[in-house]
């Protein structure tokens, strides 16, 4: 009986573009019935995430970890525009699972390497397209990121955290040092006295 892991892909916000996890299951169970197979796992990532972060897609390796383990396919129901996602495709790469796409059957452990180039050179297109437009906006005076008058506004009591945080542990530690400095003496000469035992000892 041939073993398949599962990952889903979940979204809190409603989206039309988006294939909820009821429909997810349903195609993975479909397919798992097809092929007289068994479910060892699911694994499930949250898509919406509060920052603008890149998403670490801690249950994308568990998943993978599971597959490898059991040496069981990994089966990804809604692959969707994570196919021209560089770092979504180099880790099904790198990690050598056996996988299938059902949105994306032409992805395979034997094309991944196309995707994956593809993948690559779309982020370093749009990374270059990034840069050359925000230095278009530096070049007619615009003010960007934090520097922008607006940056702040309903957000004042934010502005310095973090220099602020910074601030107090630097004082923390100083004060440490103050609390302690009366040791440090003390502590210097044990460690040159104990210095030459250790030679002796080693030689």
């Amino acid at each position: 009986m041939k073993k398949y892991v599962i990952y889903y892909r979940r979204w809190l916000k409603e989206n039309r573009s988006r294939v909820e996890v009821a429909e997810q299951e349903a195609n993975a169970k479909r397919f798992v019935a097809f092929n007289a197979g068994k479910i060892l796992g699911t694994y499930t990532e949250m898509e919406d995430q509060p920052t603008r972060r890149p998403i670490e897609r801690v249950e994308l390796a568990k998943a993978i970890e599971a597959a490898v383990g059991s040496s069981a396919t990994l089966v990804i129901p809604n692959l969707g525009r994570m196919v021209k996602n560089a770092a979504f495709t180099r880790a099904l790469q790198s990690s050598y699972v056996d996988f299938v796409c059902l949105d994306q059957r032409a992805m395979t452990p034997q094309t991944i390497n196309m995707f994956t180039t593809a993948a690559d050179e779309s982020s370093a297109k749009i990374s270059e397209r990034s840069k050359k437009a925000m230095a278009a906006c530096v070049a007619r005076g615009m003010k960007l990121g934090s520097a922008r008058p607006d940056h702040w506004k309903g957000r004042e009591h934010l502005r310095g955290t973090k220099l602020a945080i910074a601030a107090a542990a630097k004082k923390k530690r100083e004060r440490v040092q103050n609390v302690y400095a009366w040791m440090m003496p003390e502590i210097k000469a044990r460690r040159e006295r104990a210095t030459p035992c250790r030679r002796s000892s080693s030689g």
